[in-house]
């Protein structure tokens, strides 16, 4: 599988991934025909899960004894490289029958969710490296990453993992302090460099979240690898726009630790207090903080830019 070409959407979260990956949805009869297989998130997920990779003795035992621990997907070498010939062979299963030149995979969770961007791991250890390390040797694979200033990742980054977790965990106030103070680990330009340095021969290409609005279809297309700017656009999903300032207060006084429960009653919340009373959007930061986190993430996309391997989307 050398000469093919996989095309892997990696995010990050709320950088419009789902817009993204609805409009290859929706493209996706166009795409098969002209030789390129896009697996929905919803296969592309349940593919990634591996249920058929015997996972080592002590993951068992540990998920076993407890029944919150969630250890990193990868967590050996051997693991990581079943994992990518799985992968490939699903890939080769779905497209039985079909010739084709392109693989596209599109999920934002294999940067890692929302959660690790407030645990500290988002920008340093993106989980699945190892994946799409072994995937790199058997595939001519190439990256697509949208990043975003974090005066407004943050706080929607924030929502999205609240219906996750309770705020307690998540440590929202100490993780704006520390990002403030110009930790590292807050740098999209270290999550780039990582990725480079675990996978030096992959291309990347990087765009702005402020220039995507403008240039949807352009990124689409590239990410597809062929033209789709002669099809019509599909509306952005209200349902991922960050919530009010109030829904976050009422999210976070919520303590139900049971994902699915809280996933539920999150979500209720959000649309309940979709139109919040007075406050407005979610927007916690002083002018100071955002103008900050502006001026850094122009620093920032300088030294993305000059990256080598790595294509900074210029329109």
């Amino acid at each position: 599988m050398r000469h093919n070409k996989w095309h892997i959407h990696i995010g990050a979260h709320k950088t419009a991934t789902t817009h993204i990956q609805k409009e290859l949805q929706a493209r996706q009869g166009e795409l098969l025909s002209g030789g390129i297989c896009y697996p929905s998130l919803e296969e592309t997920r349940a593919m990634l899960q591996f249920r058929e990779v015997q996972r080592p003795f002590w993951w068992r035992v540990m998920q076993k004894r407890f029944r919150d621990y969630i250890p990193s997907p990868f967590i050996s070498k051997n693991f990581a490289k079943e994992c990518s010939r799985v992968l490939i062979n699903e890939i080769i299963d779905r497209m039985e029958g079909h010739e084709f030149e392109r693989v596209i995979l599109s999920d934002e969770n294999i940067l890692g969710t929302t959660d690790e961007v407030f645990r500290g791991s988002y920008f340093e250890k993106p989980v699945n490296l190892p994946l799409l390390f072994y995937l790199s040797e058997c595939a001519d694979i190439e990256i697509f990453i949208c990043v975003r200033s974090l005066d407004t990742f943050l706080p929607s980054a924030y929502a999205q993992a609240l219906r996750a977790f309770p705020a307690n965990e998540l440590r929202f106030g100490e993780t704006v302090k520390r990002f403030v103070q110009g930790d590292e680990k807050g740098k999209w330009s270290s999550l780039i460099l990582n990725i480079k340095r675990v996978l030096p021969n992959v291309k990347i290409k990087v765009w702005n979240y402020d220039d995507y609005a403008a240039n949807a279809r352009i990124v689409q297309s590239l990410i597809a690898g062929c033209d789709l700017s002669g099809l019509p656009e599909i509306p952005r999903p209200q349902s991922t726009r960050s919530p009010s300032a109030t829904a976050i207060e009422v999210a976070e006084r919520l303590e139900e630790r049971e994902p699915k429960k809280r996933v539920a009653l999150v979500n209720e919340i959000y649309r309940m207090h979709s139109d919040s009373s007075g406050k407005g959007g979610f927007t916690p930061f002083s002018d100071n903080i955002r103008s900050k986190f502006k001026s850094d993430f122009e620093v920032d996309l300088s030294r993305i830019a000059m990256a080598d391997g790595v294509d900074l989307l210029d329109f």
